[in-house]
């Protein structure tokens, strides 16, 4: 798990203001998850680091379409200090594989298409660190019609 507080200490340390700001956000989003009474665990850390790389990606690039580079960079800046906290992707056979897994003890083998959000359902329970369009099309490979 992220300790967030050190994160933040050390970037003042260094003063460093984009990780400095980076972590900030992290643990913002951390305060509201925990106020609404969610558990933060790996999984949730992972997906709130997943969600502001992609918010800051996408200012980014708003703000390089307008013209306005600097902006641009920082937010960039963000993106990619919080990239470095995220655990490395399983790779495709990674993922069968667990998939697999989750439909021989779950399915008899055997899944319809009905049962493809169950299937993701229970991956993303234990494996957070899957590309989602990778999990559903080794899902879609798996099922029966």
């Amino acid at each position: 798990m992220i300790n967030i507080d050190n994160l933040i200490a050390e970037a003042r340390k260094e003063q460093n203001p984009i990780k400095l700001e980076a972590y900030k956000q992290v643990k913002q989003e951390f305060v509201l998850r925990k106020t609404k009474g969610e558990d933060i665990n790996s999984n949730t850390e992972v997906a709130v680091l997943k969600k502001l790389v992609g918010h800051y990606s996408d200012q980014a690039q708003m703000y390089q379409i307008n013209g306005r580079e600097e902006i641009a960079n920082e937010y960039k800046a963000y993106a990619n200090e919080l990239k470095k906290l995220l655990p490395e992707m399983m790779s495709v056979q990674e993922i069968e594989t667990h998939v697999d897994y989750i439909i021989s003890k779950n399915f008899d083998g055997m899944p319809t298409k009905k049962d493809m959000g169950k299937i993701i359902k229970m991956f993303k329970e234990s494996y957070s660190n899957a590309d989602g369009a990778v999990l559903a099309n080794v899902v879609k490979s798996r099922i029966f019609v």
